[in-house]
């Protein structure tokens, strides 16, 4: 989830909670798919993990993770995601 919002952090209580409100989204979201894999993978391994791809050529959708509706809309109401300038 923090690559979502780099290079923003959640800093005020109500970013935090915000944040933290996102990832339970994102959580609820990814355990109600139908596979246990991520999309594109063949196969995964936990311990020293290890994540195989598919030979399908579908292996960029891991790195461009997608974030479910309500993790973006709650980020984005709290300013959290990405805006093209870096916050000092």
């Amino acid at each position: 989830m923090l690559g979502a919002i780099f290079p923003n952090t959640p800093r005020t209580l109500a970013e935090q909670a915000a944040f933290e409100q996102a990832v339970n989204f994102q959580i609820l979201h990814e355990m109600d798919q139908a596979t246990d894999l991520p999309k594109g993978a063949k196969s995964v391994r936990i311990g020293h993990y290890s994540v195989e791809m598919a030979d399908s050529g579908a292996g960029d959708l891991l790195t461009s993770r997608r974030l479910c509706g309500a993790a973006y809309g709650v980020l984005l109401y709290a300013g959290l995601l990405y805006k093209g300038v870096e916050r000092s």
